[in-house]
């Protein structure tokens, strides 16, 4: 990490960006996990 490559790199800035997620809806995900859960423990044998 501290050879000259690198700090040549990190002086040069970001070679680019990467978004792995758009746009998350947090309210969605959160509703659709509770349901997914609920399912599963439904489906439990008692």
């Amino acid at each position: 990490m501290k050879s000259e490559e690198y700090a040549k790199k990190a002086e040069a800035g970001t070679a680019g960006i990467i978004t792995v997620f758009g746009n998350v809806n947090m309210g969605r995900n959160l509703g659709l996990t509770f349901l997914y859960s609920s399912s599963v423990v439904s489906a439990l044998p008692i």
